[in-house]
C-alpha cells in the first residue's frame, strides 16, 4: 500500500512540473509576441511621423537658378502650400531661397530648365531652420526634393514706376549704392506697393546696372528728383523705412 501511494504521488508531482513548464513556455511566447507587436507599432508610428513632418509647397522662380558645381540656389516667390498643415508657406511673403544640390532635383534637368518664371515644387523637413534674412534661406540638409512643374505663371505683375526726392546722404559700399527716396508719387499702384512705403519713403540698394546715370555718389545729392522702376512683385523689408534689394529694382534715373 505504501508503495502504491509513492507511485501515485510521483505521478502527481510530474504532472504539476509539466504544467508549470507549459505555462512558462506560454508566458515566454506571449511576451515575445507582445514585444514584436510593440516594435512593429513603433516602427509604423515612426514612419507616419516622418511623413507628417514633411512640408510641400510650390512657387515660381524669381530669377534663374544659380548653379555652382553640384550646388543649386533657387529663389522662389509666391509660395503656395500643397501639404502644409502648419502654414509655413504663408510666412514666406518675401519669398525664400532654397540651397540644394543637383541630386535632390527630380528628373534629368539642365540648368536652362530652371529659369525665371518656372514653377517648382519643394519638399522639405519640418521644422526647418531658416535664416533671419529677407528673403529667408533654407539649408540643403533640410531639403528632401525639388521638382520642376509643368505649369506657367499667369499672374506676372507689371513693373511699378514712381518718382521721389532723395533724402539724406547717398552712400556706397561694396559696389552697391544706397539712397533714401521720400515724397514718393506713383501714377499707378494696383497692388499698393508704393502705398506700403508710408511716410518714411523707401531705401533703394542698387547696383551699377540699375543706375542710368554715372554710378557715383556725388551725382546723387539730397533734394534731387529721381524716377524709379521696380518689379511689381518687388521684395521689401519690414524695417522703417523699408528697403528694396537690387534684384527687385529695374532702374533709377535723375529727373
Amino acid at each position: 500500500m505504501k508503495k502504491k501511494y509513492l507511485v501515485t504521488g510521483a505521478l502527481i508531482m510530474s504532472m504539476v512540473v509539466l504544467g508549470a513548464c507549459g505555462n512558462k513556455s506560454d508566458k515566454t511566447e506571449t511576451t515575445e509576441t507582445k514585444t514584436e507587436m510593440t516594435e512593429a507599432t513603433k516602427e509604423t508610428e515612426s514612419k507616419d511621423v516622418a511623413k507628417q513632418d514633411e512640408v510641400i509647397f510650390k512657387g515660381s522662380l524669381k530669377q534663374d537658378a544659380v548653379v555652382e558645381g553640384d550646388k543649386v540656389s533657387l529663389y522662389i516667390i509666391g509660395a503656395e502650400g500643397v501639404k502644409d498643415p502648419d502654414g509655413i508657406s504663408k510666412g514666406l511673403v518675401d519669398g525664400v531661397i532654397i540651397n540644394t544640390t543637383k541630386d535632390l532635383i527630380e528628373g534629368k534637368i539642365n540648368e536652362e530648365d530652371l529659369t525665371e518664371g518656372k514653377m517648382v515644387e519643394v519638399t522639405m523637413k519640418s521644422p526647418s531652420a531658416m535664416t533671419s534674412s529677407l528673403p529667408p534661406q533654407v539649408a540643403g540638409n533640410a531639403i528632401v526634393s525639388v521638382k520642376l512643374l509643368d505649369e506657367k505663371v499667369t499672374d506676372q505683375k507689371d513693373n511699378v514706376v514712381f518718382t521721389g526726392t532723395l533724402k539724406g546722404e547717398t552712400t556706397m559700399a561694396e559696389g552697391q549704392m544706397s539712397c533714401h527716396v521720400s515724397d514718393i508719387n506713383a501714377e499707378t499702384d494696383p497692388d499698393e506697393l508704393v502705398k506700403g512705403f508710408g511716410q518714411d519713403g523707401v531705401i533703394l540698394n542698387l547696383g551699377e546696372e540699375q543706375v542710368e546715370d554715372d554710378f557715383k555718389v556725388e551725382n546723387f545729392v539730397e533734394g534731387d528728383k529721381v524716377e524709379v522702376t521696380v518689379k511689381g512683385d518687388a521684395v521689401t523689408t519690414r524695417s522703417l523705412p523699408p528697403q528694396i534689394p537690387g534684384m527687385s529694382i529695374v532702374s533709377m534715373k535723375k529727373l
